[in-house]
Parts: C-alpha cells; sequence; structure tokens
C-alpha cells in the first residue's frame, strides 16, 4: 500500500500529516498549481520536441511561469514514463513468447522421451570409475548454472531496492509539484513491476534448472548401469544448454533490434530538430532586418518633417529680398534633397514590401515544415502502437 502509485502523496499512510501540511501550504502559493494550460503548452513542445536544450528549457519556463529546473525534471519524467510503457509492452510479449516457446520445447522433449525406457531400476551401490566422476563433474557444472542465475536474481532485487530508495528521495525532494510527482512514481513502480517481471521468469527458469539438477542427481544414484547413466546425464544436460542457449540467443536478438530502431529514431528526431533551428535562425533574422528598415523609414520621415517646418517659419520671418533668394537656393536644395529623400524612402518601401512577401512566403513554407512533420510523428506513433 505504501508503494501503491494511483494514491496521490495526500493519500498515502507513511506521510499523511507532514505532506497534507506543505500541500496546505502550498496552494496558498499560486507557483505550486499546475493548471490545464500550463500542462497543454508543456505536452505541447514535449511533442514537438522530447530533448530540448538549455535555451529551449529556459525559453519554456519563461512561457509557463516555472523554473528551468521545473520543465528539465518535467521533461525527464514524461520520458521516463513513455519509455516504462514501452518497455513494459515489450516485457509483455517478451513473456508471452517465452511461455509459448518453452512449452514448445517441452512438448518437443515429452515427445522425443515418451518412447524411452524406464528411467529408475533397483538402486545399486555407487561406482567409482572414471565414468561417475564425470558425471558428478557435470553436476557440478550445472549446480554452478543454477548459482549463476541466483547471483543475477539477487542483483536484479539489488536494482529494485535501489529504484525503490530512488523513488522515495524523488517523492521528497519533488513534493511541491504534485503532479510531476505522481508521474515519477508512476515510471519508477512501472520500471519495477518490470524488472520484478524478469525476475519472476528467471525465478522460473532457476526452478526449471532445478527442477532438471534434481532429475540428475535421481538419475546419478538410482541407474545401475554405467552407460544408462552416461547417456541419460548427457542427454539431460544437452538439453539444458540448448534451452539456455536458445532463450540468451533470444534474448540478445531482440535487443539488438531494439537498440537499432532507438538508433534510427535518435537520429530522425535529431535532424528533425536541426531543421527546425535552421527555420527559426532565418526567421529571426528576417524580422531584424525588418525591424531596421522600419526604424530608417521612421527617421526619414521625422527628417522630412523638421525640414518642411524650417522652410515655412523661414519664408514667413525674412523680408530681405538678398536673404530671400538665399534663402530660396536653401529651399530649392532642401526641395531637392526632399524629393531624393522620397526616393529613397520609396526605394526603402519597395525593398520591405519585397521582404514582407520573402516573409510570407518562408510562413507559407513553414507550416508546411510544421505539417509535414506532424505526419511523420503520427506515422511514429502509429509503429509504437503496432510494436
Amino acid at each position: 500500500m505504501d508503494n501503491d502509485p494511483y494514491l496521490s502523496p495526500s493519500q498515502s499512510i507513511d506521510n499523511t500529516d507532514d505532506e497534507s501540511m506543505d500541500q496546505n501550504e502550498n496552494i496558498e502559493n499560486p507557483k505550486f498549481r499546475n493548471s490545464d494550460e500550463i500542462l497543454e503548452t508543456l505536452k505541447m513542445h514535449f511533442d514537438q520536441n522530447p530533448y530540448p536544450d538549455d535555451v529551449q528549457i529556459d525559453y519554456i519556463g519563461i512561457l509557463v511561469g516555472a523554473s528551468s529546473e521545473f520543465v528539465s525534471n518535467w521533461f525527464e519524467n514524461q520520458r521516463n514514463e513513455e519509455e516504462m510503457c514501452r518497455q513494459k509492452e515489450n516485457s509483455i510479449s517478451l513473456k508471452e513468447e517465452y511461455e509459448k516457446r518453452l512449452n514448445l520445447h517441452e512438448s518437443f522433449i515429452d515427445e522425443k522421451t515418451s518412447d524411452a525406457p524406464p528411467l529408475f531400476s533397483p538402486i545399486a551401490p555407487p561406482t567409482t570409475s572414471s565414468e561417475s566422476n564425470k558425471l558428478r563433474r557435470k553436476l557440478r557444472e550445472s549446480e554452478q548454472t543454477c548459482d549463476s542465475l541466483l547471483q543475477t536474481i539477487s542483483e536484479q532485487s539489488k536494482q529494485i531496492e535501489e529504484l525503490k530508495k530512488g523513488a522515495e528521495s524523488s517523492k521528497k525532494s519533488i513534493i511541491q509539484e504534485e503532479e510531476e510527482q505522481n508521474l515519477a512514481m508512476l515510471a519508477k513502480d512501472r520500471k519495477i513491476r518490470d524488472l520484478e517481471l524478469k525476475i519472476g521468469i528467471l525465478e522460473y527458469s532457476k526452478e526449471a534448472g532445478e527442477r532438471e539438477i534434481q532429475k540428475l542427481q535421481n538419475v546419478l544414484d538410482s541407474e545401475t548401469s554405467e552407460n544408462a547413466e552416461k547417456s541419460k546425464l548427457d542427454l539431460k544436460n544437452a538439453k539444458i544448454r540448448a534451452l539456455t542457449h536458445y532463450i540468451e540467443s533470444d534474448l540478445k536478438f531482440q535487443l539488438k533490434e531494439k537498440d537499432q530502431e532507438l538508433a534510427e529514431n535518435y537520429s530522425t528526431m535529431l535532424k528533425m530538430h536541426e531543421r527546425r533551428v535552421e527555420e527559426k535562425t532565418e526567421n529571426l533574422k528576417i524580422s531584424a532586418q525588418f525591424q531596421g528598415f522600419k526604424s530608417t523609414i521612421k527617421k526619414l520621415e521625422s527628417r522630412i518633417l523638421e525640414l518642411q517646418k524650417e522652410h515655412a517659419e523661414f519664408r514667413e520671418s525674412v523680408d530681405d529680398p538678398e536673404y530671400v533668394n538665399r534663402l530660396k537656393r536653401k529651399v530649392r536644395r532642401m526641395d531637392e534633397d526632399l524629393d531624393n529623400f522620397k526616393e529613397e524612402n520609396r526605394q526603402l518601401r519597395r525593398k520591405l514590401a519585397r521582404k514582407d512577401r520573402q516573409i510570407l512566403q518562408l510562413e507559407d513554407d513553414l507550416t508546411e515544415l510544421k505539417n509535414r512533420y506532424d505526419e511523420e510523428i503520427g506515422w511514429f506513433d502509429e509503429d509504437d502502437e503496432l510494436q
């Protein structure tokens, strides 16, 4: 009940008093509440890129109003949850395939040994020949294989304990984010259940090995003829070796296929991420150029207004003919400058219109790339569902 992943932190048995008080304090602070809008934003960015870099994590934290550490922990928990779901599905399929093939192998063994002579006969005194020593040596080898299986089981149990300790420590460290904590605990419990399932399979193979060893011991103690003992023990050892070799080769082949598939998926996602980063940088450059053009146009317009104002003031205040002539010449020069400024303004506006058209074209290309990316991601999701 303590490790039930479907209990919230306020419903756990061990931490009822302390965690309920912490949660009551966190309710008053709006930073500790995760709204549906924040979760939708995080999920949208996770669907686009499950492996963001530090800059993207900071940007997402600014969008949702959270710290970068919180965003990185949320992405890591989400990736662990999806990985645990895939591992659980794979472990269930592996267990079903293992049981199916084991049943086929046992039925094959039963068919082969159905016509064999009886195994038991009157007990004879033990022999001390070289054949009996060989049989005992093979029996010790089979016991060593059983010990190695027990050692692997103990290692798996240690891993489970370490994972449980990690789950408890993570539960204490991120108690402020209740929903992210539940996701992390679910992922760790799923991983623990997968490891327990693997341990069950190893225990099942251990029990099968112990049964085979017991059968070999009974055959060694009960057989009277040395030739019969040798042939039957060799047959049993060969069956054990064949079974273990078959299981090891099958698991190695499946792990190799999964590694290749993960490597291909990672390479494709990395290429898509690099392409999206290049597109964003290009859009930022274009927007910067656009802002520069706008600022220059505003400066020219303000300068034109100032020149027009000065021209009007001089026309009203000056009556001297020579000074008026000088001012007229100056006004003509200013008019020429004004015409030049207008011409430059028209050229800049034409350039700005071209840039606007380029920006629209780039936005259309970006939407098309996003649609293509969504279709490809949907294709990957369909492949995962089929697997």
